[in-house]
């Protein structure tokens, strides 16, 4: 079951980054994966942390959905801080 929600999550995770990119008008490739990865992690670890709402086995569907999407939109965020931060490093100099 656990795979199964990680690829839930790998898809929250592509989906939150296409409308983060989207939203934003910008492009970026390693964005992408990042997103990906920390939308798994975040629906896996939302369901082994909360145990409520609707359960389809032993998947509660809000805590993955939350996880996943949080943690794609946390981990852009933190990706175009740290970019910007290294930009105005660089530019610096």
């Amino acid at each position: 079951m656990i795979v199964i929600i990680a690829i839930l999550g790998v898809l929250l995770g592509l989906g939150t980054a296409w409308i983060c990119l989207f939203a934003t008008a910008r492009s970026s490739t390693i964005l992408w994966p990042v997103a990906a990865v920390f939308g798994g992690l975040g629906a896996v670890s939302g369901n082994q942390l909360l145990s409520w709402g609707p359960a389809l086995g032993s998947m509660y569907i809000l805590p993955v959905v939350t996880g996943g999407i949080v943690m794609a939109f946390v981990s852009v965020c933190g990706f175009y801080i740290v970019r910007n931060y290294f930009k105005a490093l660089r530019k610096k100099d």
